[in-house]
């Protein structure tokens, strides 16, 4: 409500309003119709100096007397949950920004690549740069962020360090609790399983499905009962992954779309040859026969995503650890490949897996498309394996594995890897001569592949490899200033700070 001095004020204001209104500013301006606090009358301002002051001081008072209050069912939002890192110091947030935008318009690496270089380096993005929506997949340290995000009723530090319980599972958000669940799944998986089984019905079928996929960690026989239970779900997604996980017991579904697997894998098996050599040590070799028509070969192709391997192998007169493990990926069509890795994936024990990929590692000096069929094995393997896989595709002269390449098999920098390394490596040399390349014919940088690499070194490489790299990168004669190497100057930018956090 306004004091009597401050609605004599305004009313002075309005009256000097009215006259600007209908073209009155000639008239000399007094004292008297000025507002008291006014000091706009001058004796060394001129007539226009003083009309332009009192229009000034008119326009600002006014805002100020006549600021609408907020209504009163307005709900202030809680403040954003401090995080137990700090938050990235001003002066490298632009470069985060920027960074940020590059990746954003590629697709071999994520947002999660760039939040883990900073959380090797001891700190988290800002959140006027970024904040993650509800159902991202983003490093724990964000969880508090994610559930400030999706507005949760309870406060997020009342759930950090809890650990999920039937009681709590409506209070987590999706990404978290997945997260919470597969941690659980490794260190408990009949805790996790009971967990599952009691929650995973109140979700809805895309949330049950990312759930129930969480078994497929430390599967073993004790989850059959319920994933048993599963087969007549109201969702024919879950029914199928059922039917996958139980298969890797070894309690595989008996029909396919109504035929009988045991009249599919024969049929099958014809297109087919065992070719054996050898006299003291037999070499098996499982490779295609000849066909006849396009038709039998769309009919091999979709038999081997959707027939049992174990049904293949007997009908083929060999056991399963002898099917997948001298299957000749290099004399088969790449998209039948593509289909017997698929099933494998989905229906084989971690040890037919593990045949699988030593099988497929053997056959890539020979058969380069092995890469993306490598990828198909992601999801089945851990992250300590998935390091192992990516150090000696990386390190083998015989393959061709780019540094984009190694962002599907790892989200972090690489502590091991050493300039003494990585010179050495095929994606180094592949890079420089590129670069070289590029710049001899336009002098800088704007071929896709070369921003590729530049970016996933950035992403990649520890602190000190980094700086060799960058300073060779010079040397072949690319530009201090050119855009392409903001991500590898953000990773050295980061070194240079005071080390705060190390994991």
């Amino acid at each position: 409500m306004l004091s009597n001095v401050a609605r004599d004020e305004l009313l002075k204001i309005d009256a000097l309003y009215k006259r600007w209104l209908v073209g009155g500013n000639a008239a000399t301006l007094t004292a008297q119709c000025l507002p008291s606090s006014w000091a706009c009358k001058d004796g060394e301002r001129t007539e226009i100096q003083q009309r332009r002051m009192a229009l000034i001081l008119a326009v600002q008072q006014r805002e100020w007397l006549l600021r609408q209050a907020p209504p009163s069912n307005l709900q202030a939002k809680s403040a954003l949950p401090s995080l137990t890192l700090p938050c990235l110091i001003d002066s490298l947030r632009p470069s985060f920004r920027t960074s940020l935008a590059h990746l954003k318009k590629q697709y071999f690496a994520s947002t999660k690549h760039l939040l883990n270089l900073l959380l090797d380096r001891g700190y988290c993005a800002h959140p006027a740069d970024w904040l993650p929506q509800v159902n991202d997949e983003v490093p724990a340290i964000y969880w508090p962020w994610c559930e400030w995000v999706a507005n949760q009723h309870h406060s997020a530090s009342n759930l950090q360090g809890e650990p999920l319980t039937k009681e709590n599972w409506d209070d987590f958000f999706p990404a978290q609790r997945l997260a919470l669940l597969r941690a659980l799944r490794r260190s408990n998986a009949a805790e996790a399983r009971e967990l599952i089984a009691a929650c995973a019905h109140k979700e809805a079928a895309d949330k049950r499905l990312n759930i129930i996929e969480v078994l497929g960690i430390n599967l073993q026989a004790d989850d059959q009962p319920y994933l048993e239970s599963l087969i007549n779900d109201r969702a024919k997604k879950i029914v199928t992954l059922s039917q996958q996980l139980l298969a890797r017991l070894g309690v595989g579904s008996a029909k396919v779309e109504g035929v009988e697997q045991s009249q599919l894998a024969p049929e099958l098996a014809q297109w087919f040859e065992v070719k054996k050599s050898g006299l003291l040590i037999k070499k098996i070799e499982v490779v295609p026969a000849l066909l006849k028509s396009k038709k039998q070969q769309a009919l091999r192709s979709e038999w081997l995503q959707v027939v049992s391997l174990s049904a293949f192998a007997q009908a083929l007169g060999i056991e399963l650890s002898i099917l997948v493990k001298h299957w000749q990926f290099s004399q088969n069509r790449q998209h039948d490949n593509e289909c017997f890795v698929g099933n494998a994936v989905a229906n084989l024990s971690d040890e037919y897996i593990h045949l699988m990929i030593e099988q497929l590692l053997a056959s890539l000096p020979d058969y380069p498309d092995g890469l993306s069929l490598l990828a198909l094995f992601l999801p089945r393997m851990d992250q300590t394996y998935r390091s192992k896989i990516m150090f000696d595709l990386l390190t083998n002269h015989k393959v061709q594995l780019s540094f984009a390449d190694c962002m599907d098999y790892v989200s972090q920098p690489q502590l091991e890897l050493d300039w003494q390394l990585v010179c050495k490596t095929q994606a180094w040399q592949a890079l420089s001569v590129l670069i070289s390349k590029q710049i001899k014919e336009t002098n800088h940088i704007d071929e896709y592949t070369i921003t590729r690499e530049l970016m996933a070194l950035g992403l990649l490489l520890p602190a000190s490899c980094a700086r060799e790299a960058l300073s060779q990168i010079l040397a072949l004669g690319v530009v201090n200033v050119d855009p392409m190497l903001d991500m590898l100057k953000f990773n050295i930018q980061l070194s240079d700070l005071k080390p705060i956090y190390s994991n």
